[in-house]
């Protein structure tokens, strides 16, 4: 089984929450950290010595969580994977506000309004998200290699693209609706 180590500076590990499967990423938000694994999971940390699973969204196949404007964006695999945006608001009961299917996406950033996602062989994919109930593409960049990780910074996107090396796109390049 997967989960969530808890750790102070110094390494030392505080506390575990057991996950049902191999846990990919975590992004915490006050006393409450959403971890990626074969679902979102709300883990409250409040006491590092004894973190307790609190919700999971009913998706399977949660690979990455990124956090903005106060909302969790997930991508999801398995025969259909998807892009979808959570309330936390709630931590026992996450309400999932929109999704849109993006089968082949590994990695997600959210910035300006905008998801970034490293979408494997298709390459770059960006959405829309200013409405979570109506996201929309925006665009599709191919990239040489399988796009796995992204990172926005500035007016760069980063794209760790395996075999095919880095890559820099100019985030300006997706033009307003």
């Amino acid at each position: 089984p997967g989960g969530l180590w808890v750790f102070d500076r110094a390494l030392t590990p505080l506390g575990w929450a057991e996950v049902d499967y191999y846990s990919r990423d975590v992004v915490p938000l006050g006393d409450v950290a959403f971890v990626a694994a074969n679902a979102l999971y709300a883990v409250d940390v409040s006491d590092p010595s004894a973190p307790t699973v609190l919700s999971q969204t009913p998706h399977l196949g949660s690979i990455a969580v990124a956090e903005a404007d106060g909302l969790l964006y997930a991508v999801h695999t398995g025969a259909q994977g998807r892009l979808s945006v959570i309330d936390p608001t709630d931590p026992t009961d996450l309400v999932v506000l929109g999704e849109l299917d993006m089968p082949g996406a590994t990695d997600l950033v959210v910035a300006d309004g905008l998801a970034w996602l490293a979408n494997g062989a298709y390459g770059v994919r960006v959405v829309d998200v200013r409405d979570p109930g109506a996201l929309q593409e925006r665009g599709l960049w191919p990239t040489t290699g399988l796009a796995t990780g992204i990172a926005v910074a500035g007016d760069g996107v980063y794209v760790a693209s395996g075999f095919g090396g880095p890559q820099i796109f100019q985030a300006s390049c997706v033009s307003e609706p």
